[in-house]
């Protein structure tokens, strides 16, 4: 009885961890801005469908291309969540809306980009340094 317990245990430990590993903010079913639903969207729904949670590497292309300027086409790897306090963005209203940590976004352009993710919009793009020259 021990065992099955201890089997049980170990099962339900490693379910807990893939969950943990596979919960991230982007998806990367489509890698280039050409891809994203964004091109197709009504601009006047962006407000309701730009959200942070469940982008694919397309939609970060897309937001960094469009909405930020950044040379950007395609992202080949998001990296790790890395947690941050956000003090690099020295702006309280956008550090107040992250969400505690940023991605490094690898783009084909060589073009390495921070991605806050946000809640219930856009998530914020700066450069590797977090700044936005």
């Amino acid at each position: 009885m021990k065992n099955i317990l201890t089997i049980l245990g170990i099962l339900l430990l490693l379910l807990v961890l893939k969950g943990c590993i596979n919960n991230s903010n982007y998806d990367n079913n489509t890698t280039n801005a050409d891809q994203s639903r964004y091109n197709t969207m009504n601009p006047a729904d962006y407000h309701e469908e730009m959200k942070s949670e469940n982008l694919q590497y397309a939609d970060i292309a897309w937001h960094a291309k469009n909405t930020y300027g950044w040379d950007c086409e395609e992202i080949t790897d998001m990296g790790n969540p890395i947690s941050t306090s956000g003090k690099e963005l020295k702006d309280p209203y956008l550090i107040s809306e992250i969400q505690g940590n940023y991605s490094i976004a690898t783009c084909t352009s060589g073009t390495k980009l921070r991605v806050y993710p946000r809640t219930s919009t856009y998530p914020i793009i700066t450069n590797i340094n977090g700044g936005f020259d």
